[in-house]
């Protein structure tokens, strides 16, 4: 997108309202043609604009607010540099849009405490990752709390996302049998930048690229813009999303785990052998992604037999996030009296991934025991605290 001249393109404006796009110089002098976008209120923006020297798009949402998103520069792996990574549990994300819309809903030291943290994301301090838990929860709630709370999560967020936890999942269990095939003692390699990211879909398990036949570089640009655009459209969408079937399903996950601890608490040969019993259930599961991360690491079938009876939970344990998961799990189950939720699925999933990989993490008082407890024993595991307060106190002294 360079000229005969040399001139370099620096800027593109996206005018969805006036159905145009514009295409700025570094000499000043713009190119304006009319865009095939047709624009739709619903979808939330008016104009997007994409700055090729910062690396960064502004969106003008129809909401009245202009949010700024990062998109991955030469040298992405290196975005976070110097910033620090806090996972927000959905509560807390409530706090922040408080502080903004009903400010006497908070004491005085969260609402202090919302203000700094407001800040420490403007000046690039630290990163508040958007992960697929809140995007689904918030999916479904009423349009008047979409309102208030999706267009702050979307400025907050910068356009950072936590990769799905199933992707996760696949990636340690990948690295777990590629060492065990080659008979490599496995040492878990945690690394933020690959879970913490700006890479279009991975917030989502199944989201696929679209072909393209444009360059390598402008079809990557397209990727990315694209991405934001539509993940940034579907969540400000006003229609609310019917969760019914998939709460039905966490519904009936949650009454297995009621059952098996009611299961350990009466039988005792099972309550001697927890460990083994807990570590069966995940492996159950989660077999299609052991099987697979088995195959393409070249395990023979007697071999991944063999692992699934001799290394499998001692080796599951040392995993950053499957670990948390699984220790968390065989906590909680020989808990008979702690009733199971459909909502503990999410908080397992991606509480358990953030404790595993970000630097600090703000979730309720009940998560964090159970986390907290997961690491004891265990090298590892973000800081856990339960209000905004306790999160400026542990972070005020680097800052």
């Amino acid at each position: 997108m360079n000229n005969e001249s040399g001139r370099r393109w620096v800027r593109m404006v996206l005018d969805v309202e006036r159905e145009t796009v514009t295409v700025v110089l570094d000499d000043g002098s713009e190119v304006t043609e009319p865009s095939d976008q047709t624009y739709d209120p619903a979808l939330g923006i008016r104009r997007s604009t994409y700055d090729r020297v910062g690396h960064t798009m502004t969106l003008d949402l129809v909401e009245g607010r202009q949010v700024t998103v990062e998109i991955g520069g030469p040298d992405p792996v290196h975005s976070l540099a110097g910033r620090t990574v806090v996972y927000l549990d959905q509560n807390q994300w409530v706090k922040l849009a408080q502080y903004l819309h009903t400010p006497h809903k908070l004491q005085a030291a969260e609402h202090a405490a919302a203000a700094t943290v407001i800040d420490w994301v403007r000046t690039r301090r630290i990163v508040l990752p958007l992960s697929a838990a809140h995007a689904t929860e918030i999916g479904s709630a009423r349009p008047q709390y979409r309102a208030t709370l999706v267009p702050l999560m979307l400025d907050l967020c910068r356009g950072w996302q936590m990769r799905d936890p199933l992707r996760v999942r696949v990636d340690e269990l990948l690295a777990l049998f590629g060492a065990r095939r080659h008979r490599r003692s496995f040492t878990p390699q945690p690394g933020a930048p690959a879970v913490f990211t700006l890479d279009p879909g991975m917030l989502f398990t199944g989201y696929a690229d679209a072909t393209s036949s444009l360059p390598l570089d402008l079809d990557d640009l397209q990727r990315q813009l694209t991405w934001v655009t539509s993940l940034y459209s579907a969540m400000l969408d006003a229609e609310a999303v019917d969760r019914t079937a998939a709460v039905e399903l966490a519904g009936r996950w949650a009454r297995s785990f009621h059952d098996l601890a009611q299961e350990l608490r009466d039988n005792a040969t099972a309550r001697r052998h927890s460990r083994q019993v807990v570590f069966a259930r995940i492996a159950t599961d989660m077999q299609d992604h052991l099987a697979r991360a088995a195959r393409a690491a070249g395990l023979t079938p007697e071999q991944f037999r063999t692992w699934l009876a001799e290394q499998g939970s001692e080796d599951l344990t040392a995993l950053p996030y499957l670990g948390t998961v699984f220790e968390a799990t065989h906590i909680r189950v020989r808990n008979a009296g702690d009733t199971w939720h459909a909502h503990d699925l999410t908080d397992l999933l991606y509480l358990a991934c953030a404790s595993a990989y970000a630097d600090i993490v703000v979730c309720e008082n009940k998560a964090a025991d159970y986390l907290a407890r997961a690491w004891r024993g265990r090298t590892g595991g973000a800081p856990l605290v339960t209000s905004l307060a306790a999160l400026v106190t542990r972070l005020q002294p680097a800052m």
